[in-house]
């Protein structure tokens, strides 16, 4: 797998030790692979304990991809959350209007007045992000040092 080789000049030694790649790649393959999977079901477990839950749409949204190499020693374990509104929770959103689309009028039961009310449009006032994703990457990556 190595090819170590040397060389003398007046008052100086070098050693120098070349890889073979494809060799070294053959035996990482497997373990780079085995390494990843784990950590990515790992981050993925982490990521279902810190997402809000409020229908476990979410939560249940969130899988270990398959790892994959980005290069020839380099492992990408993904884990992803699948939900159409999964980005909105953990990016959060800036306040926006919300509009009717269909029959005109949105439709919600408002607390403050007791009845059930009808608006052509709201304003929303935003949601604060959770990085759930990004907080268990970190949990995770802590934890194996």
């Amino acid at each position: 797998m190595t090819e170590p080789s040397s060389r003398v000049r007046v008052g100086r030694v070098s050693a120098t030790v070349t890889l073979n790649r494809t060799g070294l790649q053959r035996q990482f393959a497997p373990i780079g692979r085995r390494h990843a999977t784990r950590i990515g079901r790992e981050v993925e477990r982490e990521a279902k304990r810190l997402a809000p839950v409020r229908t476990g749409r979410l939560r249940a949204s969130i899988h270990a991809d398959p790892p994959r190499f980005v290069s020839p020693m380099l492992v990408s374990a993904p884990v992803t959350a699948s939900a159409p509104y999964a980005r909105y929770v953990h990016e959060g959103t800036r306040p926006h209007v919300i509009r009717a689309r269909r029959g005109g009028a949105l439709r919600f039961h408002w607390d403050k007045v007791g009845r059930e009310v009808f608006f052509a449009s709201v304003q929303h006032p935003g949601s604060r992000a959770n990085p759930f994703m990004m907080t268990a990457a970190r949990r995770v990556a802590a934890r194996q040092h």
